[in-house]
């Protein structure tokens, strides 16, 4: 179907189109395993797309790219890529669809273990979903940012945010989240000596792994 499609407008000359389509083949052969494949369908859609002029379906393409050096391990291309995704929708209002874009980017200079470039990617997401409805993506970016805080020795402030995510994952009913939360907010309390609301929560983190 997709092939058929490229076909007839790479013939035509519609370049948007064809972009569009080079996106969509990589969107499958990522759910096939086929990395390499869907590498190349990503970049001829940003080529597309650059031509095009077409910012947000660009930066989209970016965050794919982004997704695949994350996830094999090439972090550093991962925030590079991740960054000019959230700047393009930012440079152009779209800053709701940005907070994706900025809680990868946390996540990978949480990867490379670079915790104050997280963080501020991580409030970076926080701030761009106040205005919306993206519940799922101001959970992470909490969760992501208490982790943060905790590793940068401010602790109070790492409960406050680790508190926020866990709420937002309950009434989601993320169970993998409040699982996560919990076993967060356990190493808290034991950092803080107090074992016993320590043992609480890792005994709650047991309970949501069930």
């Amino acid at each position: 179907h997709y092939a058929r499609a490229l076909e007839h407008f790479e013939r035509e000359g519609h370049v948007w189109y064809t972009a569009m389509l080079h996106n969509n083949i990589g969107g499958v052969l990522i759910e096939q395993g086929r990395i390499d494949k869907a590498l190349d369908r990503f970049n001829a859609a940003r080529a597309g797309f650059t031509t095009e002029g077409d910012t947000v379906w660009l930066a989209n393409v970016l965050n794919n790219l982004g997704n695949i050096h994350q996830e094999s391990g090439r972090h550093d291309s991962a925030a590079v890529i991740y960054r000019r995704s959230a700047e393009a929708l930012d440079g152009v209002g779209e800053h709701s669809h940005a907070a994706g874009a900025w809680l990868n980017l946390g996540n990978a200079h949480n990867s490379l273990e670079e915790y104050g470039r997280a963080l501020e990617a991580y409030q970076a997401a926080l701030d761009r979903t106040r205005n919306n409805e993206d519940d799922h993506t101001r959970m992470m970016a909490y969760l992501g940012k208490g982790r943060m805080l905790e590793r940068l020795a401010r602790a109070p402030e790492a409960r406050v945010a680790l508190d926020s995510g866990l709420f937002i994952a309950q009434a989601l009913g993320n169970a993998q989240q409040i699982a996560r939360a919990h076993e967060d907010l356990a190493g808290w309390f034991e950092l803080q000596g107090r074992y016993d609301s320590a043992l609480v929560h890792q005994r709650l983190f047991g309970r949501s792994e069930e």
